[in-house]
C-alpha cells in the first residue's frame, strides 16, 4: 500500500504536523481559502511585504497576530467599560451584543496564543480567573497561565504562582509558588516582589529567613509598592531583619501614608501617641503628640481600620474632643460601633458600658 502523503505547508513545503518543524515554525495556520501554512511562514512573508494575500491564489491572508491581539483588547476594554459595577469591580449580566463580542475576543485570544503570542495565554486566563465575560473557571486560568509561562512573562509566572500559593484551581504547592515568585521578581515584577517577601517573612514553601524579607520588600518599596513600604516600616520599628531604627521605621510609614495607605497612618499615630516620632529635622521627638496622633487615626479610622475607629471613639468617649459631653458620647459610640461591626472585641465591651 502507498503511505498516505503528508500535508506540507504551501511556502516552506515542510510537514504541518510534525512536531519537530512545529516547535520551530509554529502551529498551522488555515487562511480563508482553505491553504495550510506554518504561523512563521506567513510571519516571515508579512515581513517582506506579502501582508495582505496567499502566495498560492491572492485570496486575503488572515489578520496577523498581533492585531488580532490588538482588536481583541480593545474589544474586551470596549464591553468592560459598560458591563463592570462602579460598587465591587464585577460586571453585571452581558447583552446579547456584549457576549457577541466576547466570542470574538476569545476567538482572537486563542488564535493568536497558538501563534505564539505569549501575553493572550495571560489574557485568557485573566478571563478565566476573573469570570469577566466568561463562566469563571480557576482549572482553565491555570492552564493559559502556565502556557504563558513557558513565553517567561512575568505577570503570567506571577499569577500561576498565586493559583500554587493558594491552592485554587490546582494543588496547593508552595514551593513551586515560591520558585515562580522569583521567576518573575528576577524581571522586577513588583507584585512577585512582595509576594516573594511575604513568603521569606512567614517561611511559607521556604526557609523563614527576615533578612531575605527586607531585601524583597526593599526592592518593592523602591518601586513604590505602598504594603512593602508599611511592612518595610514594621521590619525597622521592631528590629526585625534590620537593626532597629525609629527614624527609618517613620520614614517608610511616612512614605505609604502620603500615598493613602490606612495602615500607614494608623503606625504614624501610634508612633507621635507613644513619643517615638520623628520631627522635620530628622530627630527623635522624644515627647507622645496626642493631637498629632489623633489626626492621624481618624484619617486611618475614616479608611475602615478598626483599631484606629477604637482610638478615635477613646478620644471622645474619655472626654478629650473638642465637644461637648453629649457629641462627645454620641462620637465615641459611634466609632465604636464601627470597630465593633468589624470584630473587635473591646469596641463592643466598650459599646455595652455605655449602653448601661
Amino acid at each position: 500500500e502507498e503511505e498516505e502523503e503528508e500535508e506540507c505547508c504551501c511556502i516552506c513545503l515542510e510537514p504541518l504536523h510534525d512536531e519537530e518543524v512545529m516547535a520551530e515554525l509554529g502551529e498551522p495556520l488555515v487562511t480563508s481559502c482553505k491553504h495550510r501554512f506554518h504561523a512563521q511562514c506567513v510571519a516571515e512573508l508579512r515581513a517582506a511585504g506579502a501582508r495582505q494575500v496567499c502566495p498560492m491564489c491572492r485570496a486575503m491572508l488572515p489578520p496577523s497576530p498581533e492585531k488580532m491581539f490588538d482588536d481583541a483588547v480593545t474589544l474586551y476594554f470596549s464591553v468592560e467599560k459598560h458591563a463592570k459595577r462602579a460598587t465591587n469591580n464585577m460586571w453585571r449580566p452581558l447583552n446579547r451584543r456584549e457576549k457577541q463580542k466576547i466570542e470574538k475576543v476569545l476567538k482572537f485570544l486563542r488564535a493568536c496564543a497558538k501563534q505564539g503570542i505569549g501575553q493572550a495565554h495571560v489574557n485568557l486566563g485573566l478571563m478565566y480567573l476573573e469570570g469577566k465575560g466568561v463562566q469563571m473557571c480557576p482549572e482553565q486560568a491555570f492552564k493559559s497561565f502556565e502556557a504563558a509561562a513557558e513565553h517567561c512573562i512575568p505577570k503570567a509566572q506571577y499569577n500561576l504562582g498565586c493559583l500554587y500559593d493558594t491552592g485554587f484551581g490546582v494543588e496547593q504547592d508552595q514551593k513551586k509558588a515560591v520558585a515562580l515568585y522569583k521567576k518573575a521578581a528576577e524581571q522586577g515584577l513588583v507584585e512577585a516582589q512582595f509576594n516573594l517577601a511575604c513568603m521569606y517573612e512567614k517561611g511559607f514553601g521556604v526557609d523563614q529567613d527576615q533578612k531575605k524579607a527586607v531585601a524583597m520588600y526593599k526592592e518593592a518599596a523602591m518601586q513604590g509598592n505602598l504594603k512593602s513600604q508599611y511592612n518595610l516600616g514594621l521590619k525597622y520599628q521592631v528590629g526585625e531583619g534590620v537593626e532597629q531604627d525609629n527614624s527609618k521605621a517613620f520614614e517608610w510609614f511616612q512614605t505609604a501614608a502620603k500615598e493613602g495607605l490606612p495602615e500607614a497612618q494608623f503606625s504614624l499615630g501610634i508612633m507621635y501617641e507613644q513619643g517615638t516620632a520623628v520631627g522635620k529635622d530628622g530627630k527623635p521627638l522624644g515627647r507622645p503628640d496626642p493631637e498629632r496622633a489623633h489626626r492621624r487615626f481618624l484619617k486611618a479610622a475614616e479608611h475602615g481600620i478598626p483599631q484606629a475607629q477604637l482610638k478615635v471613639g477613646l478620644k471622645y468617649f474619655n472626654g478629650t474632643g473638642s465637644a461637648g459631653k453629649q457629641e462627645c458620647e454620641a462620637q465615641a459610640f459611634k466609632w465604636f460601633a464601627k470597630a465593633a461591626a468589624q470584630g473587635l472585641a473591646q469596641a463592643k465591651q466598650l459599646m455595652d458600658v455605655m449602653l448601661v
